[in-house]
């Protein structure tokens, strides 16, 4: 009687088990942010969840690039579709020859410093935009103006996406590297667990217990 438990007992647990690597491998999984290229929507060491079902572009979603070039991975927001005009100008962005973005006023405050590979210096020239695609509205950080991040018009292939970093002031995106291929969405992040400010060492995904945002917990990403 007692082993028929325990095969019940190792059954089940082995089902559930089962379960989980499925649902990881091909339906959700918990990935943590790695910088602050993607402020103000997601913060450096946001635990979020990524839909790996959810692999058809949409403009102003957020996804994860993977399979592709060092730099070139990652999670962007996409803003240009296959056929798309994009344009970048003066921290400016343009779809299809319209404006989408509106000047929210400037950068005061940013929650990070030198540590985090951004000169507090700049933060003078930024500015806080809030840009508007079909159904979806969202802030971005760019600089005020400038020529090193200035973009001709170009037309987005077929295939292809064009995909900015939310901060753009530090971002490094199809302005710099081009178009990426739809293909290589492995997913789309749509919600924050969890975030924390620090991690318990350099090496380890688990955040510092005494150093949670708690008001960043089960947050939607816009």
């Amino acid at each position: 009687m007692i082993d028929l438990q325990h095969r019940k007992r190792f059954l089940l647990l082995t089902i559930l088990l089962a379960v989980v690597v499925i649902l990881r491998l091909f339906v959700v999984e918990v990935r943590r942010v790695v910088n602050w290229q993607m402020y103000p929507s997601l913060y450096e060491n946001d635990f979020y969840v990524l839909n790996k079902l959810s692999k058809s572009p949409k403009r102003g979603g957020v996804y994860f690039f993977e399979g592709l070039a060092k730099g070139q991975e990652g999670l962007f927001r996409v803003v240009g579709l296959p056929g798309d005009r994009v344009k970048y100008w003066a921290g400016r962005l343009y779809l299809n020859r319209r404006l989408v973005d509106e000047v929210k006023g400037s950068v005061e405050h940013l929650p990070f410093g030198k540590s985090s590979a951004v000169d507090l210096s700049d933060v003078s020239y930024m500015k806080n935009l809030e840009e508007t695609l079909p159904k979806k509205k969202y802030a971005v950080i760019a600089f005020e103006s400038g020529t090193k991040e200035n973009l001709d018009e170009l037309t987005v292939p077929e295939g292809m996406l064009f995909v900015l970093k939310d901060f753009r002031a530090i971002g490094i995106d199809s302005r710099k590297f081009g178009v990426v291929p739809v293909e290589n969405i492995s997913g789309e992040a749509f919600y924050t667990l969890y975030s924390c400010t620090d991690l318990l060492g350099k090496k380890m995904s688990i955040c510092d217990f005494f150093k949670f945002r708690k008001a960043r917990f089960f947050t939607r990403i816009p």
